[in-house]
């Protein structure tokens, strides 16, 4: 009996799960690890070229590991620079990410050889790609103008959930604007969180699952 209904059972399980879609709400952004990235070609100041991101509802990209440079980098035209969103902090005493403020110590996996620059008025983070396709990160002076990475949140669709509101403390304390009708909700949030009734209904299928089969 146990051989008959495991396979059926398998069906049910995936059946049952919620559906969770994720979209990048920028034409042409790639999205790695979570997070939707936007190389834009226009040279601006550090400043400037966050204040463009939020414009457009991003902030300037928040890049923490090498997977995500590695994926964004495809944008990127060999032997450029360009601002990621992570600058010195005076009042802090070290780097952090122009999101929300934290320390940046994911900087360790990309600074070039002798980087971060002594000087104390180089307190903004490039990326540099080298014509090999090689990223390095180099402090600069924060009003040197380069093209920049945006990040944004990403556009998650689940189907059966409850979820009204939204806030983005990346940007700012506003409620984002949630669509919901009987079946669907879209939230401005970050890609590949499932909710916690994906992961119930996920654990006790696979319990009953293992019941059934062993």
């Amino acid at each position: 009996m146990k051989r008959i209904l495991g396979p059926f059972i398998l069906f049910l399980i995936f059946v049952s799960l919620p559906v969770v879609r994720s979209e990048c709400g920028w034409t042409g952004a790639i999205f790695s690890e979570g997070t939707c990235f936007l190389y834009d070609k226009g040279a601006l100041s550090y400043s400037e070229a966050n204040n463009y991101c939020q414009s457009k509802g991003g902030v300037l990209a928040k890049v923490t590991s090498k997977t995500q440079l590695n994926d964004v980098s495809v944008q990127v035209p060999e032997d450029s620079d360009m601002w990621i969103g992570a600058h010195y902090n005076p009042s802090k005493g070290h780097w952090v990410w122009a999101d929300d403020n934290t320390a940046a110590t994911e900087l360790s996996l990309f600074w070039a050889a002798s980087q971060p620059a002594s000087e104390t008025s180089e307190y903004c983070v490039e990326i540099f790609v080298s014509p090999s396709g090689q990223q390095r990160a180099y402090s600069n002076v924060c009003s040197t103008t380069y093209p920049f990475l945006c990040m944004e949140k990403a556009l998650i669709t689940t189907q059966d959930t409850t979820l009204v509101t939204s806030t983005d403390p990346m940007i700012s304390s506003t409620p984002l604007t949630t669509i919901t009708d009987n079946t669907t909700t879209e939230t401005l949030m970050k890609c590949g969180a499932n909710s916690f009734e994906f992961n119930v209904l996920l654990l006790f299928n696979i319990c009953v699952l293992k019941y059934l089969i062993f």
